[in-house]
Parts: C-alpha cells; structure tokens; sequence
C-alpha cells in the first residue's frame, strides 16, 4: 500500500506539473482564451485520481468475492465522474471543449508511464532483496 500511496503522490504531482506547463505554454503562445479548458481538464483528472485512491483503499479490505463487482462499479462511478465534469465543464463559459479534452488526453499517457515506471521500480527492488512480498502480504494481514 505503501508503493500505492507513492504512485497516487507523484500522479498528483504530475497533474500539478501538467496544469503549470501547459498554462505557461498557453499563456506564452498567446492563448489565454484556452487556460481554462487546460485547467479544467487538469482538474477533472485529479478528481479521477483521488477517486481512484478511495476505491483501491476500500477495495484492499474486500472479499474475494466481491471484488470482481466492486472493481466494475468502481470503473462505471470513475467514467460517470469524468463524464459529469466535463458537461459542467462545457456549460462554463469560457471553457474550450478542446482544450479540456487534451488535457484529459495527454493525462492518460503520462498516468501509464508513472504506473510502468513504479511497478519496475518494486520489481528491480524485490529481485535486489529489498522488498519482501511475504513481507508485505503478511503486513496487510496484521492489520
């Protein structure tokens, strides 16, 4: 969970990178109009990713069981958040459809790399010695 909790950090960080940049960028090319699209979109991916961290939290201490069930309500409740917050996105004014849209765009590639970067990461870590997944697991039972 540690690893976990390391991951949804440095995504976070990464859209706090991804909203400055981009804002930068927007604003040196000369368009201002466009930021808060940027900013929304930016914004719709952190709520995805707090969300995310709720849901994986919660679904550690599930049964077996209900996993399965869990995961696809999870995945509907994540899709219908992005989606909501899009269509409120489009109803602010002047929020740029396309704008918002890319920065939800460029947000997947950069969520995948961070993932793949963190799991070689453990991975190289645990056949080092460093990480014991017995360890881990018998950890997680204690609590």
């Amino acid at each position: 969970m540690k690893e976990y909790i390391q991951f949804i950090r440095q995504l976070l960080w990464a859209c706090f990178f991804m909203a400055t940049m981009g804002s930068v960028i927007l604003y040196s090319v000369g368009y201002e109009s466009y930021i808060l699209g940027w900013l929304w979109g930016v914004i719709i991916m952190i709520a995805y990713t707090l969300l995310l961290a709720v849901q994986s939290s919660k679904l550690m201490s599930a049964t077996a069981e209900n996993v399965t069930t869990r995961t696809a309500i999870n995945v509907m409740q994540r899709l219908i958040l992005v989606a909501s917050m899009a269509i409120i996105g489009i109803k602010i004014p002047n929020v740029d459809i396309v704008t918002m849209g890319a920065a939800i765009a460029l947000m997947q590639p950069v969520m995948f790399c961070m993932y793949w970067l963190l799991g070689n990461r453990i991975m190289s870590a645990k056949d080092n010695g460093t990480i014991s997944i017995a360890k881990i697991s018998d950890d997680q039972k204690k609590h």
